[in-house]
């Protein structure tokens, strides 16, 4: 079976993977589908994540859109769920892990290689702008997990750059529940 014929048998049964680098255009894909089975019916999605994390800003909207569904999503982390996949987990109305899995916090870094920026008379407005926007999403990551965890910010820092596994993590407050089943 292939992986497109895999992943539509699993979208019957509601669930979908979020495997690998987070892009947007991943997020796009899974946003849709997720859109699909909520129209669907009102039975619970489940979401698998096993992902090194990615672009925050396909995080956010999958983040969001998790809270804008009327059926129920519960996101099961299996393997690792590491800086973006962290936020978007924090978007399911329950939030699992098998027990093996780890976890990873780290700040939002910035990369200029995909868009360079011209050394002109604007070039310093452009990159104040682009850092006021990566401040304002980091603000955003910290808020979801102030909210989601009980935390302090202090202490959500004080997690960055430290692998957390899922027991860790589940007192921490990223998780809900360390799991050993669960149906599919």
């Amino acid at each position: 079976m292939e992986r497109k014929e895999f992943e539509e048998a699993l979208a019957k049964k509601r669930t979908l993977l979020l495997t690998g680098e987070i892009t947007r255009e991943k997020a796009i894909v899974i946003r849709d589908r997720l859109l699909s089975l909520n129209s669907q019916s009102d039975e619970e999605i489940k979401l698998i994540i096993d992902s090194p994390g990615g672009e925050v800003v396909a995080a956010l909207l999958l983040h969001d859109i998790l809270l804008l569904l009327t059926a129920p999503v519960t996101c099961i982390v299996n393997g690792e769920c590491s800086s973006s996949g962290v936020a978007i987990l924090q978007g399911a109305q329950k939030r699992v892990a098998t027990k093996r899995s780890f976890f990873y916090l780290h700040p939002i870094s910035i990369s200029f290689e995909k868009e360079p920026i011209v050394i002109d008379e604007k070039a310093e407005e452009k990159f104040k702008d682009k850092l006021r926007g990566v401040k304002e999403r980091q603000k955003f990551l910290y808020d979801i997990l102030i909210k989601k965890t009980g935390r302090s910010l202090k202490e959500i820092k004080e997690k960055e750059e430290k692998l957390m596994f899922a027991e860790e993590a589940k007192e921490f407050g990223l998780i809900d529940e360390v799991i050993e089943k669960y149906k599919i």
